[in-house]
C-alpha cells in the first residue's frame, strides 16, 4: 500500500507541476499516520495527529468528511499552536481532503502543502478529489486483503 500511495503521490505532484508537496496519512482509530509523501522527520512530528472536529487539517478533514482549506498557516487561528510546523517545513498552505472508500468509510487523508499562501483552482480541487478516490480504492483493498 506504501508503494502504491507514494507513486500516487508523485502522480499529483508531477501532474500539478507547481512545486507543491503532497502526503497521504491512513486512520488507525481515532489517529492518523503518515504512510507517503514527507519526509520522515515530518512524519515523526505527524504521526499520532488525533482525528475530531476540534483538530486541524487532516484530522479535521477525516472528522468532518469534508476538505478543510488553510490558504495559510500563519494567519488560521486554529494553527496558532502549529504555525512552528509550518515554518520548520518550509509551507504556508496546507490543504486536506478526505479518503474515503466506495463503502463510505473514511480511511484517511491527502494533504497539499503550498510553500506560499494559496487559493484552490477547481482544478485543483478536481485533482484532490480522482486522487483520494484512487486513493480509496487501493486503502480499501488492502484492507481487505
Amino acid at each position: 500500500m506504501q508503494a502504491s500511495l507514494g507513486i500516487l503521490i508523485q502522480t499529483l505532484v508531477d501532474q500539478a507541476n507547481d512545486g507543491r508537496r503532497c502526503a497521504f496519512y491512513i486512520s488507525e482509530g481515532d489517529t492518523l499516520h503518515h504512510v507517503a509523501g514527507m519526509s520522515s522527520e515530518y512524519a515523526k512530528c505527524v504521526d499520532d495527529f488525533v482525528i475530531s472536529p476540534e483538530s486541524l487539517a487532516c484530522g479535521l478533514a477525516v472528522a468532518t468528511g469534508t476538505p478543510v482549506i488553510t490558504r495559510d498557516v500563519l494567519n488560521e487561528p486554529r494553527w496558532r499552536p502549529w504555525t512552528w510546523l509550518g515554518l520548520q517545513f518550509s509551507y504556508r498552505g496546507c490543504w486536506s481532503s478526505p479518503v474515503e472508500t466506495s463503502a463510505g468509510n473514511l480511511v484517511g487523508s491527502l494533504a497539499m502543502y503550498f510553500a506560499m499562501p494559496r487559493e484552490p483552482t477547481s482544478l485543483d480541487l478536481e485533482l484532490a478529489a480522482a486522487f483520494t478516490q484512487t486513493a480509496g480504492i487501493i486503502i480499501s483493498s488492502h484492507q481487505s486483503a
